[in-house]
């Protein structure tokens, strides 16, 4: 079975800090549900980013069973959003080290509305994602407030509306969320051990996304049981003392980085992200 490679994105505009302890468990949750699947076996990468009006990368393809946890500490929202950067950032990155075989699940996690993005346009990133959908081996999914919004989150980034979720700012909702993104993922790893790549209906079905807003709003059989248990889950946990804290290591893409010609072709440890062997940074416009 060929390697996994799961992206989380996740918005740490200001909006968020009134759900700012629930979006480090809806982390931790994640990264501790892929080490598990990883001792059992899986061939997992993770990576991370959050943004607000500016792109974070805190690391790109590391083994499930080192990724950072976080504290609600580290997890400080603020600023606008920049969602359509963040994931052309996240896409360009893990482009560089494909190897043709891998697969991919993007995992992109909003409370508002794109309202500041200068480095991608809707059509740059369309044609990216459109690009990386024709592959069959990427999986792009949203998870947003605001049932209303996601047509325009369709419009500008060509992610399948069935790949898509709305939730709120309340308790239920967001139970809910997490729950339905925990059997995502499970329902995505468990049919690729069966040799199927999972590309659409990640959240919703016949069309339509999940309303995760209000009790009853999920349609997806599949991952259905997973729904309503996000708060109960065996994958909720509280950082690793042992752990570095993901959110306190961070490289900012949107800034313009200069790297020597001598460095190039080397592994370069760049604040919490090592680049792969033969990789630099002048691929990708980082500065606004």
């Amino acid at each position: 079975m060929s390697k996994t490679r799961i992206g989380i994105v996740l918005d740490k505009s200001s909006s968020m800090g009134r759900i700012s302890k629930q979006a480090v468990d809806w982390y931790n949750e994640n990264v501790t549900m892929f080490q598990d699947k990883a001792e059992k076996g899986e061939d997992i990468e993770v990576s991370c980013w959050t943004f607000n009006h500016d792109v974070f990368e805190h690391f790109v393809n590391v083994p499930a069973k080192d990724a950072q946890l976080a504290t609600d500490e580290s997890f400080r929202p603020s600023g606008s959003t920049a969602m359509r950067d963040a994931i052309g950032h996240a896409i360009n990155e893990l482009k560089r080290t494909d190897d043709g075989e891998c697969t991919y699940l993007m995992i992109v996690i909003s409370d508002g509305q794109e309202n500041v993005s200068r480095e991608f346009t809707v059509e740059a990133l369309k044609e990216m994602v459109e690009e990386c959908n024709k592959t069959k081996r990427w999986t792009f999914t949203y998870l947003g407030c605001d049932q209303s919004y996601l047509d325009e989150v369709v419009r500008q980034t060509s992610i399948p509306k069935t790949n898509m979720a709305s939730w709120k700012q309340d308790a239920g909702s967001v139970t809910r969320a997490r729950g339905a993104t925990r059997g995502m993922v499970g329902n995505y790893l468990a049919c690729k051990a069966q040799g199927l790549v999972l590309n659409e209906d990640m959240y919703g079905s016949d069309g339509q996304a999940a309303d995760l807003e209000k009790a009853g709003g999920f349609t997806n059989s599949s991952i259905s049981d997973s729904v309503n248990s996000g708060a109960d889950s065996e994958y909720t946990v509280s950082a690793a003392a042992d752990k570095t804290d993901v959110f306190l290591n961070a490289r900012n893409l949107s800034q313009k980085i200069d790297q020597d010609d001598n460095e190039a072709g080397n592994a370069v440890q760049a604040r919490g992200a090592i680049l792969p062997k033969g990789g630099d940074w002048r691929g990708v416009k980082r500065s606004r």
